[in-house]
């Protein structure tokens, strides 16, 4: 009742307020506040407004004071310079709703932030605690095979049982000099599988990025733009803090980073990068090379990277095989300009004997004849224009296909990489003048794994002929060729996938259902040159090996749901001894297998 006398009060006194008449115009009402130093007369009516040289920016309603509150801006008042302060203030007064609408933004930020980053949290760690896990159920796998290649409880048992009887002992200790290889065999794989596990347990890593993310967190902010440079300093800051990470960094300098290896590869002359561009970029990858050379990339992966075909090459060389790209594209475009104007005579398409005599030299070169204006161009029927420039693909191997179409077959140009896991850098991988892939294990004993480039695609029929060369010297190891998990290809042997062939074994590791002849491996035969074909089709789970030509003898997996569809597979090949190679002779992609198997 009080609060509403008291705002009846105040509209009475603002009517009284505003029905003051003006003692020049009695008619009107002084409700204007004139804005000037120029007069002593500041309440004025609409006729004096009207009557004076009065601007209306130096002109205020009384209204809109009176009933002014506390976030209203009056127009024109207190005077200012600048009119557009004035409309800054008025937004700036509006801006209540927003800065509301931005704290809720803000909490619901940090409240999914948050969410996220504990579920990441959590599941990185029930990820690491489970790959201990793992690595304590190899100790466990260690212990049951050690304890049952020891017969200890056969020994026990002989002792606490007071027994005379010599000869079992002597025949159990005989077993097991019987087993010594084997047993020899079986203890070193776990043990260095163990061994392999426990070595990739690093608590530094994690550290480092530790506080490498709380360093980045204590830079979210609202009211600035994200600063990478201002976030660079202050981790190099805590480097230097550190002295220890200090001395490791210096020591680093000696060896080659993971920026100095990218430098390496954009300075390759093939990418034409000037000198320019090269230091602007070198000065933006040293800014962060804090941050980049944290991260562990193995020595493989430079190695797979660099174009070793360009090193030797000097500017010359490089300018002479960029012209001969141009002219191919230049021929290649003008026949496809022939080809949408339908203006290709039957004179100029090359006879199927032509094409026939082609085609091998194309695979040889790795370079596929896509328009006929290429091959009349560059060769016309003269064998000399021909041979020269046979001789300058073989000194140049710059063209790449991923396949070229024989036919129904797509013959797929891939690489085989070497593992990182056991004696894997111990092979010898290079692509021979005939394009096929010879893989040799080199230098000593010990298990050396590698798997093609790619994954092998569910839905895809690959045909791969090989042929399997062993050291004559050895007849006690290991051959294998088969599909490798994409998850287990550096971490574990191929064998350990079941997946695989082994030339040394008739049913350790190998195919065994037999389909027609004999079984495959020649476990005995010291010289062997013997060339397979492999039929893969994931899709149906079939993994089929033949001897060729002949298909006389043809071989599966015993239990086609060792193929599981929820993974991803590689070809793969492990070999064992010194000297023994297995050489890739075709790679190819099906429409339809044949029956010879």
């Amino acid at each position: 009742m009080i609060n509403q006398e008291k705002g009846t009060d105040k509209i009475l006194q603002i009517q009284e307020i505003l029905s003051r008449q003006c003692p020049k115009h009695n008619e009107y009402p002084l409700d204007l506040l004139y804005i000037t130093n120029k007069s002593n007369q500041h309440e004025i009516c609409y006729m004096c407004f009207q009557s004076y040289p009065i601007k209306k920016e130096e002109i205020i309603n009384i209204r809109q004071i009176l009933f002014a509150k506390e976030d209203t801006v009056l127009q024109n008042y207190p005077p200012l310079e600048n009119q557009n302060l004035y409309t800054q203030l008025i937004n700036i007064f509006n801006e209540q709703m927003i800065l509301d609408q931005s704290i809720i933004k803000i909490q619901q930020f940090f409240k999914e932030f948050e969410e996220k980053l504990i579920g990441i949290i959590k599941q990185l760690q029930r990820d690491m605690e489970n790959k201990i896990e793992n690595i304590k159920y190899l100790k466990k796998q260690l212990v049951e095979t050690y304890n049952s290649i020891s017969q200890k409880s056969e020994l026990k048992n002989y002792f606490q049982n007071n027994n005379k009887d010599n000869s079992a002992l002597h025949d159990l200790i005989s077993k097991k000099f019987d087993e010594l290889p084997e047993n020899t065999q079986k203890i070193k794989e776990l043990i260095d599988k163990f061994n392999t596990y426990k070595r990739s347990v690093n608590f530094d890593g994690p550290v480092k990025i530790e506080e490498a993310v709380i360093s980045l967190m204590n830079q979210i902010d609202f009211f600035s733009d994200f600063n990478a440079e201002k976030y660079t300093q202050i981790i190099f800051q805590q480097e230097l803090n550190d002295n220890h990470k200090y001395q490791l960094l210096n020591t680093s300098k000696q060896k080659k980073t993971n920026v100095d290896y990218l430098l390496e590869l954009i300075k390759n002359q093939t990418n034409y990068c000037n000198n320019s561009s090269y230091d602007e970029i070198q000065k933006l990858l040293k800014k962060y090379s804090l941050l980049l050379n944290q991260i562990e990339l193995n020595q493989p992966i430079w190695e797979e990277a660099k174009r070793n075909s360009f090193v030797n090459l000097s500017d010359q060389q490089l300018e002479r095989v960029r012209l001969i790209s141009e002219k191919i594209i230049s021929i290649d475009k003008q026949y496809e300009e022939n080809e949408a104007s339908s203006s290709l005579k039957e004179d100029s398409a090359l006879s199927d004997k032509s094409l026939q005599n082609y085609q091998p030299y194309c695979l040889q070169a790795c370079i596929q004849p896509n328009s006929y204006e290429i091959y009349n161009n560059l060769f016309s029927g003269k064998a000399s224009q021909y041979q020269r420039f046979q001789n300058l693909l073989k000194e140049y191997p710059i063209f790449e296909l991923d396949s070229v179409q024989v036919g129904c077959h797509q013959l797929i140009f891939f690489n085989m990489i070497k593992s990182i896991y056991a004696d894997s850098q111990n092979l010898h991988i290079q692509r021979l003048p005939n394009l096929n892939i010879q893989i040799q294990k080199i230098n000593k004993k010990g298990h050396a794994i590698c798997y093609s480039n790619t994954q092998l695609e569910e839905d895809k029929k690959y045909l791969i002929r090989l042929t399997i060369q062993s050291n004559p010297k050895n007849s006690n190891n290991l051959i294998l060729f088969g599909l490798i998990p994409e998850q287990s290809k550096d971490i574990s042997y191929l064998r350990d996938s079941g997946l695989t062939y082994n030339e040394r074994a008739d049913s350790c590791y190998t195919l065994t259902k037999l389909i027609k002849g004999d079984p495959i491996p020649e476990i005995n035969k010291l010289n062997i040159n013997k060339q397979i074909e492999i039929r893969i089709h994931l899709k149906k789970k079939l993994f089929r090996i033949a001897t060729i030509p002949g298909y006389e003898n043809i071989s599966e997996l015993d239990n086609r749901n060792r193929i599981k569809d929820n993974l991803n597979y590689r070809f793969g090949i492990e070999l064992y001894q010194q000297d023994d190679q297995i050489i890739i002779n075709e790679f190819m992609v099906e429409d339809q297998f044949n029956d010879d198997m």
